[in-house]
């Protein structure tokens, strides 16, 4: 099911009227992103599905969570101790996770206008990915020890105050929202949502999820930005150690590390190693829909969200649209940086 969630309840009904679930232990169904569009309704679609269908026959695509270099972030973390045991608030300041888009929204405004980019993007790709880079390490690698650690991460998030986030629009979205009939919109074709994760491992590490259309540049990355060493003697050129997992335009994973400058004993150099890049991966890395739908032929549901982990989602999301009147909302210029822009709209 691609279709728009106010469709799903309906077409939930004509296919049990129709006997189209029969072989019920058989028979599997797939909902594509964002389930439903408030907690509500997606916990309607959740009720009236498990009616009809077995409960380990129904699936929710996440097409991000395909994508070569987002499903090794699991192996990454919990193969490699040097990952596994810095990846904490001892180590880690801030992790900033980025989807742009240089597209506008084009004929899907009349869905658009409804969701906006917080719930089109942040609400399932951006916090799915967070759960994956903070969960702890499962006790087994499979479906249900993951999607546990998962929703324990998910349950710890909190958002922080209004301040900290912001929402914007496109200069020439009203136009385009009129030739649909929709005038004064102000649904967010930017959003910047800011959490924290309130357990042992990451309270205190900022985390920044940014999604947005037409903006400067097609760009996706995970950025996990680690805190400055503290050196008593002055070293020139210090900067911060990164893990750079790039989704767009390039899919490759990068570890910015300082080095000693040759001939030069206090004076470092950064150095970036290259871990993983796109000439590793097989042709077509981006088809995650390729990917999640052949899993689910063979009845693997590792990289596809539970119901519980979604309604989670919505719970971060609503308590963010709850002080969506104190949070800034811009206009920004087509194909320009919202964060640079002091055009605030009332």
């Amino acid at each position: 099911m691609a279709t728009s969630s106010k469709s799903y309840l309906q077409i939930l009904g004509e296919i049990k009227d129709n006997c189209l679930n029969k072989n019920n232990e058989f028979n599997k169904i797939v909902f594509e992103k964002p389930l439903g569009f408030n907690l509500e309704s997606a916990s309607l679609i959740e009720k009236k599905c498990s009616e009809i269908f077995n409960k380990n026959n129904i699936y929710i695509m996440d097409h991000y969570l395909g994508k070569e270099v987002i499903q090794n972030i699991l192996l990454l973390k919990f193969t490699n101790a040097f990952f596994e045991s810095t990846l904490n608030n001892k180590f880690v300041d801030s992790i900033d996770l980025t989807i742009d888009e240089d597209l506008g929204v084009a004929n899907r405004i009349d869905y658009y206008n409804e969701i906006g980019a917080i719930k089109d993007i942040i609400q399932n790709h951006l916090l799915q990915t967070v759960a994956l880079v903070l969960m702890d390490n499962p006790v087994k690698f499979d479906p249900t020890s993951i999607h546990n650690e998962k929703l324990k991460v998910l349950k710890s998030l909190e958002v922080l105050p209004s301040n900290f986030h912001l929402f914007g629009q496109y200069e020439s979205y009203r136009k385009e929202s009129r030739n649909y009939g929709i005038e004064n919109s102000r649904t967010d074709t930017y959003a910047r949502l800011v959490v924290n994760c309130k357990n042992s491992r990451w309270d205190g590490v900022r985390i920044t999820m940014k999604t947005g259309k037409k903006l400067e540049r097609k760009y996706a990355s995970i950025n996990i930005n680690y805190k400055l060493p503290e050196i008593e003697h002055k070293i020139e050129g210090i900067t911060n150690n990164k893990i750079i997992i790039q989704l767009q335009p390039k899919e490759f994973v990068k570890i910015n590390i300082n080095r000693k400058g040759i001939g030069k004993d206090n004076f470092v150099n950064n150095h970036i190693y290259n871990l993983f890049h796109e000439s590793d991966i097989t042709p077509n890395p981006s088809d995650g829909h390729k990917k999640i739908l052949g899993d689910i032929i063979l009845g693997n549901g590792l990289f596809t969200p539970t119901f519980e982990e979604i309604r989670e989602s919505w719970r971060i999301i609503e308590e963010t649209e709850k002080m969506r009147d104190k949070i800034k909302f811009v206009t920004y210029k087509d194909y320009s940086n919202p964060e640079l822009t002091n055009n605030e709209n009332t």
